[in-house]
């Protein structure tokens, strides 16, 4: 889904709020969050005209399950209060926001879903590390296509100012080469399964999901030719990214060495971790 380095944080977060000793750098941090106002609202599908009724009833379950947003803050945490734990395997703490679009049916042809993500660290939407278009469209098998479109440098800043509101924004078409790039062979494929998936720290054991790339993954051509390799999960409250990222001689310079994925909850504007989506409300907790 991610299709591209974006998971090799510093290896401290000083944003963690736990029960464990945070590092000195804390006081300094703090100081820099009480200046941002980045207020943020979470979206939901009824924000927006997405075009439902075109949509396929797998497709939109799958839509429906991928608005909002999503964090890891609770597993980032447990990592650093885990003595036994080392640090090269700590999770950095990611956030992604989901966004639905509301020129969908210009941006893409009917029957495609087109959703906007945002990836950010230590719960600061002013932390970017990756903005993406995604087009997703059954396909006769049952199974959906998650087409990428990375964008342009200008038409990203642009996009990006908005703050994924975007009433009044023309998003232009993805064909357009001047504003998105499109990610051939990054491709994610969503394979829906009933039942309960097993999977340990899970808001939601049931129906879900599964994202993968083809055989081999995704060589990025623009990063000296390495290797992406994704797989992921989607529930109704969960969404779980494990990217990992090789050189052309195989070695693996992103990515969780024991294949463990980043494990992501939806937030609600009730939750505890609220302040992940909204910077302007206060710290939680000690």
């Amino acid at each position: 889904m991610v299709a591209t380095i974006g998971f090799a944080a510093p290896a401290v977060v000083p944003s963690i709020r736990h029960r464990v000793s945070v590092t000195q750098a804390r006081p300094a941090f703090r100081a820099r969050r009480q200046t941002v106002r980045a207020v943020v609202r979470v979206p939901t599908p009824s924000d927006v005209d997405t075009g439902a009724a075109e949509l396929s009833p797998r497709l939109q379950k799958f839509a429906d399950w991928f608005y909002g947003d999503f964090d890891n803050y609770h597993q980032a945490a447990a990592d650093r209060a885990n003595a036994d734990m080392s640090r090269r395997d700590w999770h950095e703490h990611i956030h992604c926001r989901v966004t639905p679009i509301p020129a969908a049916r210009e941006m893409a042809p009917a029957g495609s879903a087109v959703l906007f993500a945002n990836y950010y660290y230590n719960g600061r939407p002013d932390v970017i590390y990756r903005q993406r278009m995604y087009k997703i469209t059954e396909l006769p098998s049952g199974i959906l296509e998650m087409r990428i479109y990375k964008m342009t440098f200008l038409h990203g800043l642009l996009v990006g100012g908005t703050n994924s509101i975007f009433d009044d924004f023309d998003l232009g078409s993805l064909d357009d080469t001047s504003k998105y790039e499109y990610l051939e062979g990054a491709e994610v494929f969503w394979r829906y399964e009933e039942g309960k998936f097993g999977g340990t720290d899970m808001v939601c054991d049931g129906d879900h999901f599964v994202g993968y790339m083809r055989e081999g993954g995704w060589v990025s051509v623009d990063d000296g030719g390495l290797t992406v390799k994704d797989n992921l999960l989607l529930t109704k409250e969960d969404l779980w990214v494990a990217e990992e990222v090789y050189t052309k001689d195989g070695t693996m310079i992103a990515g969780n060495r024991h294949g463990i994925h980043h494990k992501m909850r939806r937030v609600r504007d009730d939750d505890e971790i609220r302040w992940t989506v909204d910077q302007s409300l206060p710290f939680i907790g000690p």
